[in-house]
């Protein structure tokens, strides 16, 4: 996960402003082999930082990876 995290910074280094990367459900899901359902429990209890885009049924979570990195390394 480190790994995929830095390719994404990477291709943003010129920008001046560290921005975090993010992931939805489904990309998490096939980064860790966790469940769907384990994500969004980790989600309904704060245990990862995630933002919501959009309203209503279309609306995504966008999921921060390091959040999930961290989790990972240290759930309790």
């Amino acid at each position: 996960m480190d790994k995929i995290i830095e390719n994404a910074r990477s291709k943003r280094e010129h920008e001046s402003v560290s921005l975090p990367v993010m992931a939805t459900i489904q990309e998490v899901r096939e980064l860790t082999n966790m469940r769907e359902f384990t994500i969004r429990n980790l989600i309904r209890n704060g245990k990862i930082v995630v933002m919501r885009s959009g309203n209503g049924k279309h609306g995504k979570y966008l999921i921060n990876l390091e959040s999930v990195r961290d989790y990972l390394n240290d759930p309790w």
